[in-house]
Formats: C-alpha cells, sequence, structure tokens
C-alpha cells in the first residue's frame, strides 16, 4: 500500500473549511485510492508566509526526511497558501518535489505532470493570492470607517475598560469577558471598569507624581487584594509599562500601529504616519496631565544620562544573559547592580523576583563577576589542555571530512539538475519560436528559471564552504580561534566574550535555597559551527558555590 502525509490549515481571520472536515475529506479521499496517511501536519495560521507556520515547515523537514511514503495530501490549494507572491506556492511545492514526493491537492484528484496542471497550480495560487488581498483591502477599509467613529474594533478590551454596545449614543449592553455581540450590525465602544480603574489611575500617580519604580508599583499591586490584574494572574513589569504608554487611557484610540496580519510571522511597526489615532473616542481613565509627566519621565530616564540615541545602546557586560535561568522558578536571571558604599557590584537575579516580586521568587543574588570568573578559568584550564586540544582536533577532523564527501556529492547532483532545467528552457524557447502560444510558455519558463536560480544559490553556498581549504587546514584554523582566548576575554567587545563563552557553555542553573550554581559544558565546544543543525552534547557538569 502507497503512503502519504497530510497537511491542514485553517486561516485564523477568515471562516472557511474547518480542521476537522479537511481531515475527514483527505482521509476518505486515501482510502479510495488505497493510500495510508502516516502522519497529519495541522494548523491555524495566515497563510501569507511560512515563518508563521510552524506546523508547515516541519511538514517540508518531514518531506526530507528518510520516512518512506509519496504523498503529501492537502485539502485545496489555498490550504497550501495563499502567498503574496504566487511563486512562493510553486517553490514549496519544488522543495517537496525535490525530496522525491509529490504533493496532491485532494480537491482536484490525481493529476499528471505536464504543462495544463503547472499553468493550472500557478493561476490558481496567484487568484488565492489576490482573493486573500482582497478580503484584506475590503476589511481595513470598514474598520478604518468605523474606527474614525470612535467604535472598538479591537478583541479583548485594555485593562480598565469593558465593551458595551451602543445604539444612538446609550448603553444597551455591558459585554463581560468571552461574551461576543450576537448582531453583526451593531456597535461596540468602551466603557469605563470602575474597580479596573481605580489600579490604573493608581499606576500612573505612583509613577508620575510618587515617581516609584515599575518594580516598586508590581511588588505594591501584587500585595493589594483589591488590584487584581486581568485573568487572575500576578502584575508584571511589562504589563505596568503597557498601561502607562497605551494612549487608551486619555481617551484616544490609535488603529494601524502595526502590520498585524503578519502576526504569526515577523513582528513589523507600520510607519507612524500611516497610524489612524482618533482622540475623544471614549471617557478617558486619567487626565491629560498626568499622561503628559509620565512622557516627560520617561524622556528623562532615557535622554538624561541613558540612552539618547537609538542604536547606541552598549552590548549587554553580563557574559550570561540568557543561558542563566532559576532552578526554583524557572525564569530567566537578569543583570543587575548593587550599591555599596564605595563601589557598585554587579550582580544577577531572579527574574521571577524582578518581574513579579518575592510571591513567586525569592531575592537571591548572586555575583556575575566570581561566576563568570570561575568560568572562564574553567575554560582556560582546557585550552590549556593539549591532552583536550588533540581530542578536540580528531573530533573536528571526522566531522570536516564527512561533510567534504557530502558537499562533493551535492555539487554532482546540482551540476546534472541545472543541466537538465536549462535544457527544458530551452526547448520551451524553441517551441516558442515555431509558434507555441507564448503566455503559457513564459509561466513554464519562469518556473524552470526559478528552480534553476535556486540551484544556484545552492551551489555557490557549498562552493564557499568548500573554498576553507582541506579538513585538516580547516580544523587547525578553528583550533587558532581558542589562542584568542586571553585578548577576548581582556580587550574584546562585550558581544564578543558573550559568543566565546557560548562556545563552551550550554547553559547555567542557580538554585538560590541551597545556594548553587549548575554549569552544563558542552564536550566538544567548536563542533557545532560545522554541524549547524545538530545541538552538541552535553556530558560534563560543573558546580559553582555562591
Amino acid at each position: 500500500m502507497k503512503r502519504a502525509i497530510a497537511y491542514l490549515r485553517k486561516s485564523t481571520d477568515l471562516q472557511e473549511t474547518s480542521l476537522e472536515q479537511q481531515k475527514e475529506k483527505v482521509l476518505e479521499f486515501a482510502r479510495q485510492h488505497s493510500v495510508r496517511v502516516i502522519e497529519i501536519f495541522a494548523e491555524e495560521a495566515c497563510g501569507e508566509n511560512v515563518e508563521g507556520r510552524p506546523e508547515f515547515r516541519r511538514m517540508i523537514e518531514f518531506c526530507k526526511s528518510n520516512e518512506d511514503f509519496e504523498y503529501v495530501f492537502v485539502y485545496d490549494i489555498s490550504r497550501w497558501g495563499r502567498f503574496e507572491n504566487p511563486k512562493d506556492a510553486v517553490y514549496w511545492e519544488v522543495e517537496v518535489e525535490r525530496a522525491g514526493r509529490k504533493v496532491v491537492f485532494i480537491s482536484e484528484g490525481f493529476k499528471e505532470d505536464n504543462i495544463g496542471t503547472s499553468i493550472s497550480n500557478f493561476v490558481k495560487s496567484a487568484e488565492a493570492s489576490e482573493y486573500l488581498k482582497n478580503v484584506r483591502r475590503q476589511t481595513v477599509r470598514g474598520m478604518m470607517y468605523h474606527v474614525n467613529k470612535g467604535f472598538w474594533m479591537g478583541g479583548r478590551p485594555p485593562y480598565g475598560y469593558d465593551r458595551a454596545i451602543i445604539e444612538d449614543g446609550k448603553v444597551i449592553e455591558v459585554l463581560r469577558e468571552g461574551k461576543q455581540k450576537n448582531i453583526k450590525d451593531q456597535k461596540i465602544k468602551l466603557i469605563i471598569n470602575k474597580d479596573q480603574a481605580k489600579a490604573v489611575k493608581t499606576i500612573f500617580i505612583m509613577f508620575a507624581k510618587q515617581g516609584l519604580s515599575v518594580h516598586s508599583i508590581v511588588t505594591y499591586l501584587n500585595n493589594q487584594s483589591q488590584f487584581m490584574p486581568a485573568r487572575g494572574r500576578l502584575w508584571s513589569k511589562s504589563s505596568i509599562w503597557r498601561i502607562l504608554h497605551n494612549e487608551v487611557y486619555i481617551g484616544t484610540l490609535v488603529y494601524n500601529r502595526e502590520n498585524g496580519h503578519k502576526r504569526h510571522g515577523k513582528h513589523k511597526y507600520n510607519p507612524q504616519a500611516e497610524w489612524v489615532m482618533v482622540k475623544n473616542a471614549h471617557e478617558p481613565i486619567i487626565p491629560i496631565e498626568l499622561w503628559e509627566l509620565v512622557k516627560l519621565r520617561t524622556r528623562q530616564a532615557f535622554a538624561g544620562g541613558r540612552f539618547a540615541v537609538s542604536g547606541t545602546r552598549p552590548g549587554s557586560e553580563y557574559l550570561l544573559s540568557g543561558i542563566i535561568k532559576c532552578g526554583e522558578c524557572g525564569h530567566n536571571f537578569h543583570g543587575g547592580r548593587r550599591k555599596n558604599k564605595d563601589s557598585i557590584t554587579r550582580v544577577y537575579r531572579c527574574g521571577g523576583y524582578n518581574l513579579y516580586g518575592s510571591d513567586t521568587c525569592s531575592r537571591l543574588e548572586t555575583n556575575a563577576k566570581h561566576l563568570e570568573d570561575f568560568i572562564i578559568s574553567h575554560i582556560q584550564r582546557k585550552i590549556d589542555n593539549p591532552a583536550w586540544r588533540n581530542e578536540l582536533k580528531k573530533e573536528l577532523l571526522d566531522i570536516l571530512q564527512i561533510a567534504e564527501k557530502k558537499s562533493g556529492s551535492r555539487l554532482c547532483e546540482i551540476d546534472k539538475e541545472i543541466k537538465e532545467l536549462s535544457l527544458k528552457i530551452e526547448n520551451w524557447k524553441t517551441a516558442i519560436e515555431k509558434g507555441l502560444e507564448l503566455g503559457n510558455a513564459i509561466n513554464i519558463i519562469n518556473k524552470y528559471a526559478f528552480q534553476r536560480e535556486q540551484l544556484y544559490r545552492e551551489k555557490n553556498k557549498t562552493i564557499e564552504k568548500a573554498k576553507g581549504g582541506s579538513a585538516n587546514a580547516i580544523a587547525d584554523k578553528m583550533l587558532s580561534y581558542l589562542n584568542d582566548f586571553k585578548d577576548i576575554f581582556e580587550h574584546g567587545v562585550p558581544e564578543k566574550r558573550k559568543d566565546f563563552v557560548r562556545k563552551f557553555v550550554k547553559s547555567v542553573i542557580v538554585y538560590p535555597k541551597v545556594k548553587q550554581a549548575k554549569i552544563l559544558l558542552y564536550t566538544k565546544p567548536l563542533s557545532d559551527m560545522i554541524k549547524e543543525d545538530e545541538q552538541c552534547k552535553t556530558t560534563e557538569e560543573l558546580i559553582y558555590q555562591n
């Protein structure tokens, strides 16, 4: 029996066939054609890009694996993706084909690989892309019309407000958490939630008038039962900061600040000139004077001796930031400073305590210099050990020699594929000269040219890797990197020092109650520079006593 996998997708912003319905259709199609579905990849995600589609990316990687199957079943071409550029749909189909599989859109059934099928798929992909763009244009146009009238077009209201259905300027119904309006044409505005508004006012007063830090505000609110955050969670620094810098609390709505439809991909802000700001859209919680005081204090914090110009912020001097965690609450440790009488000490503190206060974790501090020096001394001893260096070189040589063989074999395959595509392109050009209809042929030629361009890029990348010389020379060059150890730590910039430490240290876990830190180290610290897709093994463990 032939084998297949299935990919199901439902867009989160459009009403369409559910994942369960797609699954039923796919499995029924498989039964009819005596195909066994061995794996199903399903997700709710926007189809415009692949960055926000983890299951799609996992499906592509599965296609490249050694698993035995022939087909990728997809409900229809729009479920494959409504890409901004229709060529992207073709590209990912080609990636699957290069892995020796075939994408089958079950709404169309099995089709032969011919010119008509390729053209049809390309056109349908373009139609799916244009459909998405039209839906978005109409949606945004309608939203902007209602926004300019002061209506709330978001989902969950900001803390301090409730949503209310409005008719003729009067409140008809207050929509509590999770409740939706019953009639599509009903309009919603924000109204003040009196209990939550007290907390909002307290936050602004403590920050702007009393001059308290965000951390102090967090600790105070978490110890006051009457000031509960939304959904029963603890207050955090980020939640306080968002409240202090949200124009909604002075009665202003701001829309189109973010490129929302790429929410599952890379986060993107629109230029400020494109923002839609509606003043006096609803009743404010705080006066404009208090808002201005917050803005003034924020400007002073950044311009008054910290980072006045964007991009001038220095690299963090905390070498373990990002890899040091608390063994009790699981939060990252943050770098900080403790002021003494005559000096300032760099320390690491638990982020759980920093963000949520003493209810989450203890205030234990670890002296940053002592912990870093302990780790650096261990690394130095390893580098100075000839036996360790010889063992590392042997490991690197084994990896490099395997990589060399794979690169040579792949280059031959690429050259063969490029020749085949070039021949196909020439054949189509000849057919055009003999009178073949231009439009159809151009689409096919573009598809082949796109595939050939991808192969050229892969070839160049493989050749660049091979230019480093013989395996022995590359291994020696990599080991020479270790000789720069002292120079990097005495004169290097913080980011270079951090990068060097991360070649050796995987993670540091601090246990506040016993005042210990467990340090996990890579056995072969440079091998990850070659085996980019593999994680180094960690068999060495150090214990640091605070």
